[in-house]
C-alpha cells in the first residue's frame, strides 16, 4: 500500500487565519519523513515552505506567509481572497505529493453576511417588495460566490472561479451603494 496524501481546509469565520489539515492515509510499514507543505498566497510566484510532521493542524497567517510583518496574534492583518496553490509531499518528495487549488473568499463573505444582517435588520422598515428584492440581489450574490470557490476547486477552472468572484464582488458593492 502507497501512502495517500490529502489535505483539508477547516472552515473558519477568522479572515486572519486559514487552517489546513492533514487527512491522508500513511502506510504504516514505510517511514513518513521529510513533510514538505508549500503555499503560495495569491498574486505570488514563490511558496512559502513549512516542514510539517504527518496529520498536520497547521494554521497559517500573514505572519508566517511572509505577507506582513511578524506579530501577535492581535495584529495580524486578514488574508487576501484569491487562489492559493498548496502542495503537500513526503520522502521522496518528487513523487509522492499533492497539489491543490485552494479559493478563500473570507473577506467577501464576511461583507455578504454583514450585509444579510444589515437586511434583516431594516426589514421593518422596507416594504416587502423592496426587502424581497434586496434579499434576490443578495442571495444571487452568494451564488456567485459560492460558485467562484467551486469552479476553482471541484471543477478546475481557476479563470472562471476568478470571473464570477469579481462578479460578486461588483454587485456586492454596487449593492452597498444603493442599500446601504
Amino acid at each position: 500500500m502507497i501512502s495517500k496524501l490529502s489535505l483539508q481546509e477547516i472552515k473558519t469565520d477568522d479572515c486572519k487565519v486559514l487552517r489546513l489539515l492533514d487527512n491522508s492515509t500513511y502506510n504504516p510499514n514505510l517511514p513518513i519523513t521529510n513533510g514538505i507543505l508549500e503555499v503560495t498566497p495569491p498574486g505570488y510566484d514563490c511558496p512559502v515552505f513549512f516542514n510539517v510532521d504527518p496529520y498536520f493542524n497547521i494554521a497559517l497567517t500573514s505572519s508566517n506567509l511572509k505577507l506582513s510583518p511578524e506579530y501577535e496574534l492581535t495584529q495580524l492583518v486578514s488574508l487576501p481572497d484569491g487562489v492559493y496553490t498548496i502542495k503537500y509531499s513526503i520522502k521522496p518528495n518528487n513523487s509522492i505529493y499533492v497539489e491543490y487549488e485552494l479559493f478563500r473568499n473570507c473577506q467577501i463573505n464576511f461583507q455578504y453576511i454583514n450585509n444579510v444582517c444589515q437586511l434583516f435588520q431594516a426589514r421593518c422598515e422596507l416594504s416587502l417588495k423592496e426587502f424581497e428584492r434586496r434579499l434576490e440581489k443578495l442571495n444571487w450574490i452568494k451564488q456567485l460566490i459560492d460558485a467562484s470557490k467551486y469552479k476553482v476547486e471541484e471543477c478546475g477552472d481557476k479563470k472562471q472561479g476568478i470571473e464570477l468572484y469579481n462578479e460578486a464582488r461588483l454587485m456586492l458593492d454596487e449593492y452597498c451603494k444603493n442599500s446601504c
